[in-house]
């Protein structure tokens, strides 16, 4: 674990790429634009793996367009 002990974790996915956006826990906890990724599954696992590192809890959601906001906790 490393700087940050609770994540929150954004991805606005489509078929090429994933914006990705992550808040630090917390009340005053900062919200940062990560950028973009490729949609494989493979960049997705890379980029969960460096967050990994930084905080001991991570939380997921996701907006795909269909149905807005759908959320997934990995704890």
């Amino acid at each position: 674990m490393g700087e940050y002990s609770e994540g929150f974790v954004a991805f606005d996915v489509s078929k090429t790429k994933h914006a990705v956006a992550i808040a630090d826990g917390g009340r005053g906890g900062e919200v940062r634009f990560i950028g973009e990724i490729a949609s494989s599954p493979a960049a997705v696992e890379r980029l969960i793996g460096k967050l990994a590192g930084r905080y001991g809890k991570l939380h997921f959601c996701y907006e795909d367009g269909v149905i807005p906001a759908r959320r997934l906790l990995f704890g």
